[in-house]
């Protein structure tokens, strides 16, 4: 998500195919990814690209000055640091594949590793949501690459529920190594 750049497309929290079209209009001919055959023939189209969003939305419980809602945007900053609040948030706008529910796809972006972030990404903020993190039962936390993650989505589409781990090679593996 780019908000609240003008940049901002109209579509979020959606994981959808693009058409290779210009400007927003790639947008608006996107076709969302739904289990079923649809996926598919979707994926082998070369004129289609598989899109899949960060989270975008208003955080009514972090509030700007005390009054406005803050954008949850998917940010790791030293002002926007790693929380259990912004996860459940963002597994709450519910990114994922049409007709498999189970699987929600929370991304989220750091911009690099500059130092005025190094704090937020190293230090006690993370240390503290990983800590959180192992006390979940409700939620249950993958970290994955770009690559698994697209494997995570077709994986869906041809119907895979349960643990997604075993889906991480799905259809894009790791090149063998000479």
């Amino acid at each position: 998500p780019s908000a609240p750049s003008p940049t901002q497309t109209r579509i979020v929290n959606r994981i959808t195919y693009l058409a290779d079209l210009p400007r927003h209009r790639a947008y608006a001919a996107s076709i969302e990814a739904s289990v079923g055959s649809s996926g598919r023939s979707l994926r082998d189209d070369t004129g289609r690209l598989l899109a899949i969003p960060g989270p975008l939305g208003l955080n009514w419980k972090r509030r700007k000055w005390g009054l406005l809602p803050r954008i949850e945007n998917g940010d790791l900053t030293g002002a926007n640091p790693p929380t259990e609040l912004r996860l459940r948030l963002a597994a709450g706008f519910h990114i994922s594949v049409i007709g498999n529910p189970d699987w929600v796809f929370v991304k989220y972006h750091t911009h690099g590793g500059i130092e005025p972030n190094s704090g937020a990404l190293l230090g006690e903020p993370m240390r503290r949501f990983h800590e959180s993190l192992a006390g979940l039962e409700d939620l249950r936390v993958h970290y994955v690459t770009a690559r698994e993650m697209a494997n995570l989505v077709h994986a869906a589409e041809d119907g895979h529920r349960g643990d997604p781990a075993p889906y991480r090679d799905y259809l894009f593996r790791l090149p063998a190594r000479a």
